[in-house]
């Protein structure tokens, strides 16, 4: 019923009435024909099928790796109408998983060409609709062929489908402000003034606001922002009004930090503090500009050498914010470890192959370390499963007891989680009592932090 309605909606097929078209009414000389658009319209059902098969383990998987999804402004997207997603790029593909898992709709994507060479990997990114786009760094000649892909980006929309774009025109796993590039006003321009007559086109700005780009079992904020309606002529001034209004509407969906004082920004904001938590972009945009405000009228006032050490000190804690190593209680903290060991060693006797095969590709392999997360992802989407399915025919073979056989397939995920949750415990407790043995330390921590605080009361 899914992809029969799917179908209905964006591609209008009849498979059974135009067959039953051709022979009633212009008889066999026409079969052939007949035969030819069926086979088309097969083809496009299973290219819904396999989008639509890893769309759903992808969400699954996502599910699974994250702790937390939150969902806003979902309702923003015009229903039954073409659109353009334009989201912010922080975190490899990544992102364009989370948004296209949320929306649900038939979407397609472009992507730096460079990942096409491959003729395998470039059969593979075409069947889920991605697309290759060029830039000036791929050689100028090569943007002539920019053209095609924006021109199946406008068939696409025409079609009733939708586009997920990345304006900003490269990721970068720093969340501060960043210029639009010219492509997504190109298209939505050129689309809506296209011969195909589309009589709307909307453009959805989209948030990616994730706790921490590179752990599995972190949290990410997913904002839809309020759709803006493509109007004007395929040219500049309009291009550039477009583009504007993109970047109004994302910046109220994102953490936009000036990038001359991110390290300052990201200091005070988030690390001297409880961490990232991400949940409201517009106020902590606004609580930003503040700051950022102030520190041009001071010029700082020395406040980059408390940074530094504040950033130095929890550099040699191995943690990432102050406040829960602050609030943590060794002694409670040493029950939960010493409690949770026996299911610890069994989460790492279950996992300890995939875990080491994944950590050391990744290691060895990734160089760009924005990718960390996207390859942890993908990796483990299917090596955790078949190294699951391995132990659970080995261990309990579901013929000989089915109960038995459930329920140790069921603690293999389970064991994973704890895994996970135990290292993140073990690694809170050794950055406390660390902190609590080295006196230096702790003193010029206090020192950074009291500084920290002086300069943002001041700010107040």
């Amino acid at each position: 019923m899914l992809i029969s309605s799917i179908f209905t909606r964006h591609e209008n097929i009849q498979i059974i009435t135009v067959h039953n078209f051709f022979e009633r009414n212009y008889g066999a000389q026409f079969c052939l024909l007949s035969q030819s658009l069926l086979f088309s319209h097969y083809m496009i059902a299973i290219r819904y099928l396999w989008y639509y098969f890893f769309w759903l383990i992808v969400r699954l998987g996502l599910s699974f790796y994250f702790k937390k999804i939150k969902i806003s402004g979902l309702g923003n997207i015009p229903k039954g109408r073409p659109v353009i997603f334009a989201a912010n790029h922080e975190n490899a593909f990544m992102d364009a998983l989370l948004v296209t898992t949320r929306v649900g709709r038939f979407t397609h994507y472009l992507v730096r060409a460079d990942v096409f060479k491959n003729p395998l990997a470039s059969a593979i990114l075409k069947s889920f609709n991605m697309l290759p786009v060029f830039r000036i760094r791929d050689g100028f000649g090569s943007l002539k062929a920019n053209a095609k892909s924006f021109a199946q980006c406008i068939d696409a929309l025409a079609r009733g489908r939708s586009l997920l774009m990345f304006p900003e025109g490269k990721h970068d796993i720093r969340r501060v402000k960043r210029k639009l590039t010219k492509g997504i006003s190109r298209i939505a321009l050129g689309a809506i003034n296209s011969e195909h007559g589309m009589k709307e086109l909307y453009v959805v700005p989209v948030g990616l606001c994730y706790s921490d780009h590179k752990a599995f079992r972190s949290s990410v904020h997913v904002v839809f922002g309020d759709p803006i309606e493509v109007h004007g002529q395929q040219d500049a001034e309009s291009q550039k009004t477009l583009r504007n209004q993109i970047n109004d509407g994302l910046i109220h969906c994102t953490i936009a930090l000036e990038e001359k004082s991110y390290k300052e920004l990201d200091t005070l904001i988030f690390k001297s503090e409880s961490g990232y938590d991400l949940s409201a972009p517009t106020q902590i945009n606004t609580h930003a500009e503040k700051l950022a405000k102030c520190l041009k009228q001071t010029e700082g006032d020395g406040l980059n050498l408390a940074v530094d050490e504040f950033n130095e000190s929890m550099e040699s804690l191995g943690a990432k914010a102050w406040n829960p190593v602050k609030s943590m209680n060794r002694a409670k903290s040493l029950v939960v470890l010493i409690t949770l060991l026996p299911f610890y060693l069994y989460g790492i006797a279950h996992n300890f192959i995939p875990i080491v095969i994944s950590e050391s590709i990744i290691a060895l392999k990734v160089k760009d370390k924005i990718f960390t997360s996207s390859i942890k992802f993908a990796l483990g989407l299917f090596l955790f499963p078949f190294c699951w399915l391995l132990e659970w025919q080995f261990f309990f073979p579901l013929q000989e007891n089915p109960f038995y056989s459930v329920v140790y397939v069921m603690t293999l995920p389970a064991s994973l989680l704890l895994v996970s949750h135990y290292h993140m415990e073990l690694g809170k407790f050794w950055a406390r009592r660390k902190l609590d043995k080295d006196s230096e330390l702790r003193s010029n921590l206090e020192k950074s932090l009291s500084y920290l605080q002086r300069f943002k009361d001041k700010c107040h």
